[in-house]
């Protein structure tokens, strides 16, 4: 069952990157709809690192603006083998815009090695973060709150539905949120790996954009086990067992 409703929906599931507006490769990194990237349903969306070019790879969807609040939701996995290009240096996955104005940015960060280790979110460029529920080669679905207010505005960054961190003591009463971007943005990363991407959702309302009500690869190895807060059963893509709703 394909999810659908909230200001829209981009699941990867017509096997390219049409549902973008445009997308952008810079140097020899890649932006790919992939089998081997999907959350939920065939496909997901591949980003690859070429190493060099710190442009980074990243699709790019406008919308209608908001005024008032946005949430945005991705579903991200980190390969384990992803290095950053230095220690204490981030890459943004999610990054939202009024126009050319950058509102948040949302991503990962290296702490005491080039290994990636902690989330990391901003509003616009004063950053903040957590290690909270922070682990690779597996999927956790990310959620970003652009808050419109006249004093206590700004943006919180939410992990497998638990708040991270946020910076919401601003005036962004000023800003009407209308296009995201999607991808690896911002630092060089090792030549050869890669994040997934997938069941991106951007609505009014974190009631909207939630979990994805469908049926999920989870893609770390070990026991099924039952989510909650998404109303389902699943069992780990690895161990090749069908899934169930419950």
């Amino acid at each position: 069952m394909a999810e659908t409703g909230g200001l829209f929906v981009i699941n990867a599931e017509t096997g390219d990157e049409s549902e973008f507006d445009s997308v952008t490769e810079n140097g020899s990194w890649t932006f790919e709809a992939s089998r081997d990237a999907e959350a939920h349903g065939t496909y997901g969306f591949k980003v690859t690192a070429d190493g060099v070019d710190t442009g980074g790879a990243y699709g790019v969807k406008a919308f209608t603006e908001v005024d008032g609040d946005l949430w945005v939701r991705i579903y991200l996995y980190v390969d384990s083998g992803l290095t950053l290009d230095g220690t204490y240096q981030g890459v943004w996955t999610l990054q939202i815009f009024d126009g050319g104005t950058l509102l948040g940015r949302f991503g990962i960060r290296s702490a005491g090695t080039t290994t990636p280790s902690q989330w990391r979110g901003s509003w616009q460029y004063a950053e903040y973060g957590d290690d909270t529920n922070f682990s690779l080669d597996e999927f956790h679905y990310l959620e970003a709150h652009f808050v419109q207010d006249a004093s206590v505005g700004g943006t919180e960054l939410y992990v497998d539905g638990d708040l991270i961190a946020s910076d919401v003591n601003q005036d962004t009463s000023a800003y009407n949120p209308d296009s995201i971007r999607v991808g690896l943005i911002g630092r060089a990363c090792n030549s050869g790996h890669f994040v997934y991407i997938d069941d991106i959702k951007a609505d009014t309302s974190i009631a909207v954009t939630g979990l994805a009500q469908v049926a999920f690869s989870y893609k770390a190895a070990g026991l099924a086990f039952s989510s909650l807060k998404a109303g389902f059963a699943f069992s780990p893509k690895k161990a090749g067992v069908a899934f169930t709703e419950e």
